[in-house]
């Protein structure tokens, strides 16, 4: 298969002077780099959310935040619980100690037992801080990035070298591939993925269909 990477973000003038962009196989084989950040170009479209669909996505997308709230703080609840139950065995094994009734050897197993667990739990809690803030009003955010989506061919086209390498990290994974057919890349960043698919699920857009 004869395939290229993609020179995006390439100038005008960088256009003009070179034109194409190699095969990094020992084939050679040249693909116009116009022709490359146009199909480029088309590939950001299918991130595009019809404008049919936008209140379905928008209200997935917050209904999918308030989820990860609550999810998050019944699971910090069970880690405080969690906590709770261990204090309380430790406070029971220690009584046990005092009254002679278990060996010190053997509360010192528990006791390095109770401070492993507890460290565990405290990582855990700190892993959900994020997801446990004070609620915001995500609309106007989710808003603003469906209206970026929306806008990604034209922000790609008008953006400067480093802003479009920028929007491609953002985007995919490692290295994209190119060939005769277009892009055949699949390994998109997560986020880039789940917009993708939700989109996708939503029955992305009808020829002319309005975006905005």
């Amino acid at each position: 298969m004869k395939t290229a990477t993609l020179y995006l973000g390439v100038s005008t003038d960088e256009q003009a002077l070179r034109g194409y962009s190699y095969c990094k196989s020992p084939c050679k084989v040249r693909f116009n780099a116009n022709q490359e950040n146009q199909d480029f170009i088309e590939e950001l479209k299918l991130f595009r959310i019809a404008k049919r669909d936008q209140p379905k996505f928008l209200q997935e997308i917050i209904s999918t935040y308030n989820e990860v709230r609550k999810t998050a703080s019944s699971m910090r609840q069970g880690c405080i619980d969690e906590l709770h139950i261990l204090d309380d065995q430790i406070i029971n094994a220690r009584e046990l100690l005092l009254a002679g009734k278990i060996e010190p050897s053997d509360f010192k197993i528990l006791k390095m037992a109770y401070h492993n667990k507890v460290n565990s739990i405290n990582l855990r809690l700190t892993a959900l801080k994020e997801r446990s803030k004070d609620k915001i009003n995500i609309q106007p955010m989710v808003i603003n990035a469906i209206k970026t989506l929306c806008n990604l061919p034209c922000l790609y086209q008008t953006a400067p070298i480093e802003d479009k390498r920028y929007l491609v990290e953002t985007i995919f994974n490692g290295m994209l591939i190119y060939d005769k057919d277009g892009y055949r890349t699949t390994n998109l960043k997560s986020i880039a993925a789940t917009t993708y698919m939700k989109n996708k699920a939503l029955q992305g857009h009808k020829k002319g269909e309005k975006y905005l």
